[in-house]
């Protein structure tokens, strides 16, 4: 799997069941290797509901699997400060720093 779909306590705002919607759209295409057209979907998505970590996560992932490090990194950091470090974001940007870190890839 390319992505979390992870919600936390988001989910009962009107915005946040579209960018969710949005979201779940955008992991299918990335699941697709349509990285630019999930990328599109996820803005899309983050400009409905910009606190939403799964949002910033997975796009973060689309960002990684471009070969765009910085920006990845960048959305997991944010990831994190949103969900306080609970969950599949703080997961990831470990793991990725642990990657990051130990293969020098950023």
């Amino acid at each position: 799997a390319v992505v979390s779909t992870q919600s936390g306590h988001y989910g009962r705002a009107p915005q946040d069941i579209e960018a969710k919607k949005l979201e779940l759209k955008a992991v299918k295409l990335a699941e697709e290797n349509q990285f630019d057209e999930a990328e599109e979907i996820l803005n899309k998505a983050l400009t409905l509901s910009p606190t939403m970590p799964s949002l910033l996560n997975n796009r973060a992932q689309v960002y990684r699997l471009q070969g765009r490090a910085d920006d990845a990194f960048e959305d997991l950091t944010n990831a994190i400060e949103l969900s306080k470090g609970v969950g599949d974001s703080a997961k990831q940007v470990s793991f990725f720093s642990h990657i990051s870190l130990n293969y020098d890839i950023l």
